[in-house]
């Protein structure tokens, strides 16, 4: 019986090794950090460059702003500027995106952000329910 099992599992293992070699590797091509709007200070223009430690046993970090750098307040786009203001007045977690090859933000998000009854981020008007709606 192994001198049939044998040579059929020899020939499985070729072919398995084959296929995982042409297999597409997985790369992380995005990073991201969660921290308190507290502890990081972004800066007021861009581009710019910042520091941010992803844990307090890690290494500080260098992130760039660009003009590429998206900033959202919840769900909702805003503004470098309004965004700061926003998230200085009171604490809440930030999650902050960036490439894994250039350390380039790709955007900075603050969770826990009212919806529907707060201002709009851009206009300071409040929206009304059916333009918050998701389809």
């Amino acid at each position: 019986m192994w001198k049939q099992t044998l040579p059929l599992l020899a020939a499985t293992m070729v072919v398995a090794t084959a296929y995982a070699a042409d297999a597409p590797r997985m790369q992380a091509i995005e990073q991201a950090i969660e921290a308190s709007s507290g502890d990081v200070r972004l800066p007021d223009r861009m581009p710019a460059t910042f520091f941010v430690r992803p844990c307090s046993e890690c290494p500080v970090k260098t992130l760039q702003i660009t003009q590429a750098t998206q900033f959202l307040l919840g769900n909702r786009a805003a503004t470098q500027a309004v965004f700061n203001r926003f998230v200085q007045q009171a604490p809440l977690t930030l999650g902050i995106f960036y490439a894994s090859k250039t350390s380039d933000v790709t955007r900075v998000i603050a969770f826990d952000v009212p919806d529907s009854n707060a201002a709009s981020p851009t206009t300071g008007k409040k929206s009304s329910p059916r333009q918050n709606r998701v389809n």
